[in-house]
């Protein structure tokens, strides 16, 4: 019961609450069922749901009215006559495409404040029987039931918001029942603290006995790095920390320079090469062409997207007892650095609190590519680095 003295206090007649109170937690307190324990409560960042809702109900919208008029268009029987439709109306082609712009921009603007206004009203809740998706300005709950759902990460941004979409599990073995629409479409959207709430969603989840390895998935670590690490862990060694790259910042630093100079290159041989070529008209200039064209698509393919698969499929972790870098593309690879040669060398930290955080040198002999030298490893671009950094400080002064 509520504390008349204190409103803040949490009712606890239907569970005992794990993590702290917020505003909504007397809602979701008042739709639990007798004996059910509430563990997470949490909204989604209204702004990055809206417009992600915004761009993909906007431009299909969008992309019908550009039809419409391309459609228009031909029926009028070609761009003269549409010319001559619109001076008939007092209008040119300019002041009409001024219009569909600013019709266009309108219509992505409401999308964007119905899909605002919509967020604001979402809470997402879980518990120790169900995950639960309460929309208020519907007055509406979804409740997906404990070991009828399996948790499939979904995108996670580098200042820790992300999504954990649901995959319906529903009917016994050898029967196959079709999951209700809500269920197929519905997850956890653009959450902050994504690994947090999880952690807890796992807790519930027909998978998660498999995914933790018989064991309790350790605070703030995702289970889709969990699955990886845990093979690797020695016994009785904890995770502290756990996290990926983020990809796309990682990549563009290292490639983006040369991406631009081959661009510039391919930009200068299509404005001067290629008409040489479609005017010596032979089929070796043809050949020529095409191959030269079909580099030009590889080229981002090799610099950006293999890049971004090796650098996606990394994980790195801190331990009690060392620092990991596990990459399981194109083959697996475990990169370990024991207590007792870390030490913290440099670091590099964004706003957002992400960053970089160099702690181990090592000898690599010579190569055919690159000298025999002293190199500084690290973690690249993860997030959450100032916790990184204080467990691996940790490690340091337990090992001395």
């Amino acid at each position: 019961m509520n504390n008349p003295g204190n409103p803040s206090t949490p009712a606890v007649s239907r569970g005992t609450a794990v993590e702290p109170p917020t505003s909504d937690w007397p809602l979701i307190q008042s739709l639990l069922e007798l004996g059910e324990k509430l563990s997470w409560v949490g909204r989604p960042v209204a702004r990055r749901f809206a417009v992600w809702d915004c761009l993909i109900a906007g431009s299909v919208f969008a992309a019908m009215a550009v039809a419409l008029v391309y459609g228009w268009i031909h029926f009028l029987g070609g761009w003269d006559s549409f010319v001559t439709q619109l001076a008939r109306l007092g209008a040119t082609p300019s002041s009409f495409a001024a219009v569909m712009a600013a019709g266009i921009a309108a219509l992505y603007a409401l999308f964007f404040a119905l899909a605002y206004a919509h967020a604001s009203r979402i809470i997402y809740a879980v518990t120790d029987r169900r995950a639960m998706v309460v929309v208020r300005s519907k007055r509406t709950v979804h409740n997906f039931q404990r070991g009828q759902f399996r948790a499939v990460p979904g995108h996670v941004r580098r200042d820790g918001v992300g999504t954990v979409n649901f995959e319906p599990l529903i009917g016994r073995p050898g029967e196959v029942r079709e999951a209700p629409p809500h269920f197929r479409l519905c997850a956890f959207r653009h959450v902050p603290s994504i690994a947090v709430a999880e952690q807890h969603i796992r807790r519930i989840a027909a998978d998660a006995r498999p995914l933790a390895g018989g064991q309790e998935l350790p605070e703030g670590v995702a289970a889709a790095d969990w699955r990886i690490l845990h093979p690797l862990l020695e016994p009785g060694e904890q995770v502290r920390w756990a996290a990926r790259p983020l990809g796309w910042y990682l990549v563009l630093e290292k490639h983006l320079g040369v991406f631009i100079i081959m661009l510039a290159a391919f930009g200068a041989f299509l404005w001067f090469g290629a008409p040489k070529l479609l005017k010596a008209g032979s089929i070796q200039a043809y050949l020529a062409l095409a191959g030269i064209c079909a580099a030009a698509l590889l080229a981002p393919v090799m610099l950006f997207l293999y890049p971004y698969l090796g650098v996606a499929n990394t994980v790195y972790a801190v331990t009690d007892r060392r620092g990991l870098i596990v990459r399981t593309f194109p083959w697996r690879s475990v990169a370990s650095f024991p207590h007792s040669g870390l030490e913290i060398i440099r670091k590099k930290v964004y706003r957002d609190g992400s960053g970089s955080l160099w702690f181990f040198k090592e000898f690599v002999e010579a190569t055919g590519e690159s000298s025999a030298g002293m190199v500084e490893r690290g973690f690249l671009h993860a997030p959450r680095i100032a916790e990184a950094e204080e467990q691996i400080r940790r490690i340091i002064a337990d090992g001395r």
